[in-house]
Protein backbone atom coordinates (compact mmCIF):
# COMPACT_ATOMS: atom_id res chain seq x y z
CA UNK A 1 0.00 0.00 0.00
CA UNK A 2 2.79 2.14 0.85
CA UNK A 3 6.69 2.79 1.06
CA UNK A 4 8.14 2.62 4.79
CA UNK A 5 11.01 4.97 3.58
CA UNK A 6 8.97 7.62 4.34
CA UNK A 7 8.63 7.10 7.50
CA UNK A 8 8.38 10.24 9.99
CA UNK A 9 7.80 9.48 13.63
CA UNK A 10 7.30 6.22 15.91
CA UNK A 11 4.86 6.60 18.92
CA UNK A 12 4.17 4.03 21.62
CA UNK A 13 1.01 5.44 23.81
CA UNK A 14 -1.59 2.98 25.34
CA UNK A 15 0.26 -0.19 24.68
CA UNK A 16 0.42 0.40 21.71
CA UNK A 17 3.16 0.74 18.10
CA UNK A 18 1.73 3.61 16.01
CA UNK A 19 4.04 4.77 13.46
CA UNK A 20 3.64 7.43 10.82
CA UNK A 21 4.74 7.82 6.98
CA UNK A 22 4.57 9.94 4.43
CA UNK A 23 3.11 9.03 1.34
CA UNK A 24 3.13 12.10 -1.21
CA UNK A 25 1.11 14.68 0.33
CA UNK A 26 -0.62 11.99 2.52
CA UNK A 27 0.16 10.62 5.83
CA UNK A 28 -0.63 7.16 6.85
CA UNK A 29 -0.82 5.65 10.36
CA UNK A 30 0.20 1.76 10.87
CA UNK A 31 -0.54 0.45 13.86
CA UNK A 32 1.05 -2.87 15.22
CA UNK A 33 2.06 -4.87 12.35
CA UNK A 34 -0.45 -4.64 10.01
CA UNK A 35 -3.40 -2.39 10.40
CA UNK A 36 -2.78 0.58 7.92
CA UNK A 37 -5.43 3.95 7.24
CA UNK A 38 -4.63 7.58 5.83
CA UNK A 39 -5.07 10.05 8.01
CA UNK A 40 -8.23 12.00 7.60
CA UNK A 41 -7.96 15.28 7.46
CA UNK A 42 -4.27 16.12 7.24
CA UNK A 43 -2.00 16.51 4.84
CA UNK A 44 1.13 17.97 3.86
CA UNK A 45 1.12 20.35 0.78
CA UNK A 46 4.33 22.85 0.47
CA UNK A 47 5.90 22.15 3.85
CA UNK A 48 2.61 23.04 5.57
CA UNK A 49 0.21 20.79 7.31
CA UNK A 50 -3.26 21.72 6.26
CA UNK A 51 -5.89 20.21 8.73
CA UNK A 52 -9.81 20.40 8.20
CA UNK A 53 -12.75 18.26 9.26
CA UNK A 54 -16.02 17.98 7.20
CA UNK A 55 -19.27 17.45 9.23
CA UNK A 56 -22.64 17.97 8.14
CA UNK A 57 -21.06 18.88 4.43
CA UNK A 58 -19.51 21.88 6.42
CA UNK A 59 -15.36 22.23 5.93
CA UNK A 60 -13.67 23.40 9.39
CA UNK A 61 -10.12 24.66 9.28
CA UNK A 62 -7.49 24.22 11.76
CA UNK A 63 -4.78 26.83 11.12
CA UNK A 64 -1.74 25.81 9.13
CA UNK A 65 1.36 24.59 10.81
CA UNK A 66 5.02 24.87 9.44
CA UNK A 67 6.75 21.16 8.90
CA UNK A 68 9.48 21.72 10.33
CA UNK A 69 9.69 18.44 12.01
CA UNK A 70 8.57 15.01 13.10
CA UNK A 71 6.93 17.40 16.68
CA UNK A 72 4.77 19.83 14.18
CA UNK A 73 3.09 16.85 12.37
CA UNK A 74 2.50 15.41 15.92
CA UNK A 75 1.09 18.80 17.04
CA UNK A 76 -0.95 18.74 13.96
CA UNK A 77 -2.79 15.35 14.53
CA UNK A 78 -3.04 15.99 18.18
CA UNK A 79 -4.89 19.83 17.51
CA UNK A 80 -6.89 18.02 14.96
CA UNK A 81 -8.24 15.18 17.50
CA UNK A 82 -8.44 17.84 20.28
CA UNK A 83 -11.04 19.99 18.08
CA UNK A 84 -12.84 16.96 17.31
CA UNK A 85 -13.54 15.88 21.09
CA UNK A 86 -14.44 19.70 21.57
CA UNK A 87 -16.57 19.53 19.28
CA UNK A 88 -18.12 16.28 20.39
CA UNK A 89 -18.35 17.95 23.84
CA UNK A 90 -20.56 20.42 23.14
CA UNK A 91 -22.81 18.75 21.09
CA UNK A 92 -25.99 17.16 22.88
CA UNK A 93 -27.19 14.50 20.80
CA UNK A 94 -25.72 11.36 21.37
CA UNK A 95 -25.72 9.90 17.74
CA UNK A 96 -24.22 13.02 16.65
CA UNK A 97 -21.66 12.72 19.21
CA UNK A 98 -20.40 9.47 17.90
CA UNK A 99 -20.74 10.59 14.28
CA UNK A 100 -18.24 13.42 15.19
CA UNK A 101 -15.62 10.77 17.29
CA UNK A 102 -15.49 8.72 14.51
CA UNK A 103 -13.76 11.78 12.50
CA UNK A 104 -10.42 11.21 14.93
CA UNK A 105 -7.24 9.60 13.92
CA UNK A 106 -5.67 8.75 17.04
CA UNK A 107 -7.38 5.67 18.94
CA UNK A 108 -7.28 7.89 22.47
CA UNK A 109 -8.29 10.64 23.84
CA UNK A 110 -5.94 13.39 23.12
CA UNK A 111 -7.74 16.24 25.49
CA UNK A 112 -5.73 16.70 28.88
CA UNK A 113 -3.29 13.68 28.09
CA UNK A 114 -0.57 13.78 30.23
CA UNK A 115 1.11 10.96 28.33
CA UNK A 116 0.67 12.72 24.95
CA UNK A 117 2.19 16.00 26.91
CA UNK A 118 5.20 14.87 27.86
CA UNK A 119 6.21 13.35 24.33
CA UNK A 120 5.90 16.69 23.00
CA UNK A 121 8.14 18.55 25.85
CA UNK A 122 10.86 15.49 25.37
CA UNK A 123 10.56 15.53 21.58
Amino acid sequence: MFEESGHIINLFLNKENIDFYRKNDKIVMKKGLVINSFMRGIKIINNKITTQIILDDKYFYLPDIEYNSDKNLLIAVINRDKYIEFMANECSDKDKIINILRKKNLPFQCTDNITLTNILNNM
